[in-house]
């Protein structure tokens, strides 16, 4: 079966980590965890062998396939472990949450054929962590879809930035020029990390691209739901469709409507009963003003004042014309003035007699029961009067939205809302904020984006 250099790798990745699993230096050896970036005290280099599991490389020792610490059938004589041929220090960073940066990763990546193809056969290359740093989470967009476990997901915390020691090992007896190997698996190194930072660059980008449309869909379907609800609620005529406030709103305006109807009720009743004692007493009051002798009197005299009065003005404005056209004297200037004090006087004296008149009636009016409160009964029959009028006014306004709401079939619309627009409103709403979160995720994790280094700072 044919395999491609990425399988490969796998197959590679999966055969170390097997190997390593629980132990993370070689045999015989101990190593402290790494330092972070900036610490005053580095970890030391060391120059462990393969771990217990790792395929070693064919020639060292000749031990062919056998693992380092274990010896092969047939051989009498543990094989002499290898010796480093040479070392470097590599500076690796990467965007957060685009690979695990880890010695192990970083030693399996290296002895792949895919990463490094001009590796001697004869030699292996180990990556040990001097510092790590740098950042300070994983990805913003969760897992990513990369080469196996090696790449697409940093661990919570994990580290973006670290020094590393590269050293070439070789068998015993093997002697060769380590800094073409050392430059190749830098190069090597530097060059996948930026294969897989443009394609993880490449997928969110398409998936930025997937994410607007489903921003446009969402915000499309907001549009549709809103022209629904907007067409509703005119066809309702209020302004709230919710079920709960359509029900509590016909409640209150049948409330209101029987309380204004008690409050009419009484309104009218009041004016029925005020009505009937003024007519009670009013006929009572004219009665008794209509045989009294003293009033008949005191109007008949009246009658004649005011008919003296008007013949005395009359005349008086006859002379006065007369006396305009003839030119007029002394004697006829007082005559003038005389004329005038006498229609003045017959005034004054109809004036007496009238109030002489209101006198009489208040006396006659007082004699009878209640007559003394005519004037505060008109004023509360004219309170009522305009109580009644302003109840009916309310109640007609009341029996008009109810009359609308039962034309319009309000309840039923409230009802068809709850189901057409409300519940679909909140899914819609919630997929829209669900895709703007996604579009702003990935926009801010390509805009984080940065090229991946890897450099060798000596060796």
């Amino acid at each position: 079966m044919k395999t491609t250099g990425r399988a490969r790798l796998g197959l590679t990745v999966a055969t170390i980590l097997v190997g390593w699993a629980g132990a993370g230096v070689g045999a015989g050896q101990e190593a402290g965890p790494p330092v972070p970036m900036g610490s005053a005290q580095p970890v030391a280099p060391s120059h462990p062998m393969p771990p217990v599991g790792m395929p070693a490389p064919q020639g060292f020792g000749g031990m062919g396939m056998g693992e380092y610490g274990a010896m092969p059938f047939g051989m009498s004589e543990p094989p002499m472990p290898p010796h480093v041929l040479g070392s470097a220090v590599l500076r690796v960073r990467c965007n957060p949450g685009q690979m695990q940066l880890d010695a192990r990763v970083l030693t399996a990546l290296v002895n792949s054929s895919y990463v490094v193809p001009d590796k001697p056969k004869l030699v292996a290359l180990e990556i040990t962590a001097l510092a790590l740093g740098g950042g300070t989470g994983a990805s913003l967009l969760g897992p990513v879809e990369g080469m196996g476990e090696l790449f697409g997901h940093a661990p919570a915390g994990g580290p973006s930035e670290g020094l590393f020691e590269l050293r070439v090992l070789a068998p015993a007896g093997v002697e060769m020029d380590a800094t073409p190997c050392l430059a190749g698996a830098a190069a090597g190194l530097g060059k996948v990390l930026n294969q897989e930072n443009e394609k993880m660059q490449g997928r969110w980008a398409k998936e930025l691209e997937t994410a607007n449309r489903e921003v446009a869909r969402a915000e499309s379907r907001m549009t549709e739901l809103r022209m629904v609800q907007r067409k509703m609620m005119d066809q309702a005529g209020v302004p709230d469709l919710n079920s709960d406030m359509v029900r509590k709103r016909i409640a209150e305006l049948r409330g209101r409507q029987q309380d204004l109807e008690h409050k009419r009720d009484h309104s009218h009743r009041r004016q029925i009963s005020l009505n009937q004692r003024l007519a009670e007493i009013t006929k009572q009051v004219e009665d008794k003003m209509r045989s009294d002798p003293a009033l008949a009197e005191l109007e008949g005299l009246v009658r004649i004042q005011e008919q003296q009065l008007e013949e005395q003005r009359n005349l008086a404005g006859l002379r006065e014309k007369m006396l305009k056209a003839q030119g007029g004297s002394a004697e006829e200037s007082q005559e003038r003035l005389k004329a005038q004090e006498q229609s003045l006087a017959a005034a004054q004296a109809v004036e007496e007699t009238r109030q002489k008149i209101a006198r009489q009636r208040w006396s006659i009016q007082s004699s009878v029961e209640g007559g003394k409160d005519l004037e505060a009964m008109n004023q509360e029959l004219a309170k009522w009067t305009m109580q009644f009028a302003d109840d009916e006014g309310q109640l007609a306004s009341v029996g008009e939205e109810l009359a609308r709401m039962r034309d319009n079939n309000v309840l039923e619309l409230a009802d068809r809302y709850e189901i057409e627009v409300v519940g679909k409103l909140d899914m819609a709403n919630a997929a829209l904020q669900g895709a703007r979160q996604r579009a702003l995720a990935l926009r801010t994790a390509l805009a984080m984006l940065s090229e991946p280094e890897v450099s060798m700072l000596g060796n």
